[in-house]
């Protein structure tokens, strides 16, 4: 059985106490596999003393946001005009990481907050996130909608709240295996002309759908990337290459843009920056076989360390607000 939750905060306060008194302001800690509850109240508690980042949260956010620029890169679009909307299928450390760098880049973009919110909906495992519902942590409270729209119910599964909703993206991180079914392939793409859906979960035993249902029950038109690797795709005589939304993508620059410019503290504008550079890699290849995330570590690490490391520097300071 896991230890209380006082002693497992006091190991970690231990620990984190420790690397400060060997390391100096100099010590990363880079945190991986924690519990939503746990990965945010740790991030939340020690963002201001030291520097420390959650790859499944932040890293995570950092390249999905990057893969929905790169969507909007193919159909020639551009997130803060075309993101109308956005349905998440799941609400653990990955979709709510990467709701709130969506919401802080539209704001960034001139959007409002209540603007950037409204675009936000989000599904955990008692449906849709409303104001008044049980069960909603203070960590999906940002993205609660302000009530439940009288066209759904309790009840609504996501079938009911993509047809409601009438989203651009469906994002999904729940690990529910096979819930993108071709129905929900199929209602998002008579939605749209191009549906982008991003199954997040992983292993592929785990994932909402595979890039070959994704794209099959599409015909072709979505916009696909996984948690996972997946082969290419053959298609009535086209081929598509799917994006891996990785997050060793980004951890590595991340980690060492932080580092080079004396960063104290990470926050979004570091993770937006990271975004908008791994984005900006991807090219017309990558684009005509459906890519939205370029697929070099090395490059990707580079140009993540070298926007992360200007954006703390352009603040004027080492602590980025």
């Amino acid at each position: 059985s896991r230890i209380p939750k006082s002693s497992y905060d006091q190991l970690v306060e231990e620990l984190v106490d420790s690397l400060r008194a060997e390391f100096g302001n100099e010590v990363l800690i880079h945190l991986e596999d924690f519990s939503p509850a746990n990965a945010f109240g740790i991030l939340q508690k020690y963002r201001e003393r030291c520097l420390i980042f959650d790859d499944d949260v932040q890293c995570t956010a950092v390249v999905v946001v990057a893969a929905l620029m790169g969507a909007f890169r193919l159909m020639k679009g551009d997130l803060k005009r075309d993101l109308t909307s956005v349905v998440f299928f799941g609400a653990g450390q990955a979709n709510l990481g990467t709701a709130n760098v969506i919401v802080d880049t539209l704001m960034d973009e001139g959007v409002s907050e209540e603007d950037a919110l409204s675009r936000i909906w989000m599904l955990d495992s008692r449906g849709l996130i409303y104001a008044g519902r049980e069960g909603v942590t203070p960590q999906k409270r940002r993205f609660q909608r302000p009530f439940l729209p009288n066209e759904l119910s309790p009840q609504s599964d996501l079938q009911g709240v993509l047809q409601y909703v009438r989203p651009c993206a469906l994002v999904g991180a729940a690990s529910i295996p096979g819930s993108f079914t071709p129905s929900v392939i199929r209602t998002m793409s008579s939605l749209v002309a191009r549906p982008i859906i991003f199954s997040l979960s992983n292993p592929n035993s785990r994932t909402e759908c595979t890039a070959e249902e994704a794209y099959t029950y599409s015909s072709g038109r979505a916009i696909f990337a996984s948690g996972s690797p997946f082969d290419p795709v053959e298609l009535d005589s086209r081929r598509f290459c799917p994006s891996q939304a990785n997050n060793a993508l980004v951890f590595p620059g991340l980690a060492q843009g932080l580092r080079l410019a004396n960063a104290s503290r990470v926050d979004n504008r570091v993770l937006r920056a990271a975004s908008g550079a791994l984005s900006s890699l991807l090219n017309e290849e990558d684009m005509r076989l459906g890519r939205v995330l370029p697929t070099g570590l090395r490059e990707s690490a580079q140009a993540v360390a070298r926007a992360v490391a200007d954006a703390v520097r352009h603040a004027g300071k080492p602590n980025i607000t």
